[in-house]
C-alpha cells in the first residue's frame, strides 16, 4: 500500500481526512465539495504524520448554523440510538 510505502499509518491519514472533514461540517460550515481521490491527496510531513492536500476549490457549499446544529443533533442522537432524535433531526434537514 502507497500509504505504509510512504512511511505513515493508515489511521493516522483516516483521522487527519476525517478531522478535516468535520471541521468544515461542525465548525466553519463551508464545505469542499468534490471530495474524490484526485482532489485529496496527501504526502508526509516531516515529523512522520500526513499531511492533507485538498485541490480544486471550484464546488464549495456553505451550510447554515442551523443546518449545522441540526446535523450534529443528528449524529448524536444516532450515536445514542436515540429514534425520537433520528427522525426529529431528519424531519428538519
Amino acid at each position: 500500500e502507497e500509504v505504509e510505502r510512504a512511511g505513515l499509518k493508515k489511521s493516522d491519514l483516516a483521522t487527519l481526512i476525517s478531522s478535516v472533514f468535520q471541521s468544515q461540517i461542525f465548525q466553519s460550515g463551508f464545505i469542499h465539495c468534490d471530495p474524490h481521490p484526485a482532489n485529496v491527496l496527501w504526502r508526509p510531513k516531516a515529523n512522520g504524520k500526513p499531511q492533507l492536500i485538498l485541490v480544486d476549490h471550484g464546488l464549495y457549499k456553505e451550510i447554515s448554523d442551523d443546518f449545522r446544529l441540526t446535523y450534529a443533533q443528528l449524529w448524536k442522537s444516532l450515536l445514542t440510538a436515540d429514534i425520537n432524535g433520528i427522525k426529529k433531526s431528519c424531519g428538519t434537514l
